[in-house]
Order: C-alpha cells, then sequence, then structure tokens
C-alpha cells in the first residue's frame, strides 16, 4: 500500500507539474498570426513591430506608439490575447535599434502549462557582439525578470 501511495503521489506531481517548452523565432508571415495581433501589425505597421511565432503561440514586439496600441509586448495563447510593459524598456529599445546578428540569434523559449497558458518566458539574444538571456515570470499581469545574463564579447 505505502508503494501505491508513493506512486500515485509521484503520479500526481508529474500530471501537476505538466509544462511544455516552445521555442519562438521571429516571423514575417503575420497570416499565420492570431487576428487579434494581425489586426494590430497591420494599424501600425510591420516596421513597427517584431513577430515569434510557434504553432501554439505568438509573441507580438509592439516598438512604435500609437495612440490606441501602446508599445510593448503582446502574447497570444489559449487564453486569448495579453498586452505587457517591456520587461527591460531599455535592453528592449537597445535590441530594437540593433538588430539581431541574424534570424535565428534571437528567439523566445516559452513555457506553457497543462491548459496552453504561458506562465513564462526566455529570451535568448545575440546582437553585436553581446549575447545572452533573460528568464521572464507572468505574475499579476506582469513581466518580471527572474534572472538575466549579458556577456559582452571584446572586439
Amino acid at each position: 500500500m505505502k508503494i501505491l501511495n508513493i506512486l500515485l503521489f509521484q503520479l500526481f506531481i508529474l500530471s501537476a507539474c505538466n509544462a511544455n517548452s516552445i521555442d519562438a523565432f521571429k516571423s514575417n508571415n503575420i497570416n499565420n498570426a492570431p487576428e487579434s495581433l494581425t489586426k494590430q501589425i497591420l494599424s501600425v505597421g510591420e516596421k513597427c513591430v517584431t513577430l515569434y511565432q510557434s504553432k501554439e503561440v505568438s509573441i507580438l514586439e509592439q516598438h512604435c506608439s500609437e495612440k490606441s496600441i501602446r508599445q510593448g509586448i503582446y502574447i497570444a495563447d489559449t487564453l486569448g490575447t495579453r498586452s505587457f510593459n517591456w520587461y527591460d524598456a531599455p535592453f528592449n529599445n537597445w535590441a530594437w535599434n540593433e538588430g539581431c546578428n541574424s534570424e535565428k540569434d534571437c528567439y523566445y523559449k516559452i513555457i506553457t502549462n497543462s491548459k496552453g497558458e504561458v506562465t513564462n518566458l526566455e529570451y535568448y539574444f545575440f546582437i553585436n557582439l553581446s549575447e545572452g538571456y533573460f528568464k521572464i515570470k507572468i505574475k499579476d499581469n506582469q513581466l518580471i525578470i527572474s534572472e538575466k545574463k549579458i556577456v559582452d564579447h571584446p572586439s
């Protein structure tokens, strides 16, 4: 009986912690974006956004100010579309202005719960001679940095 209880407890823990990790890379194909993000992209123009996509989740970085659409990050997942302020505004501005070294040098690793809701993000980048990551938690409708690492390589 004790072994059965241990196995049931382990099964419960595994099912409760059923997180999924997804990589989302930059995409120029707005046709695959959810309708809410497509409308936003079309209203501000493609020059003002960076779209990252996977099959399950889309992330939109909105860089230009518009009266009806604020700057920040928009996440489209099973909950719908949610908007957030930048997790590090000076970094986000620098990354936008400098641009990634290649299409695959900047991406999000997205962690979802068993319902498909994004709970955590990890942003990985290689821009100019700098590389690193930000680990970000979503809590109380805010993006909160839990860890970051930036390495500047000498030229």
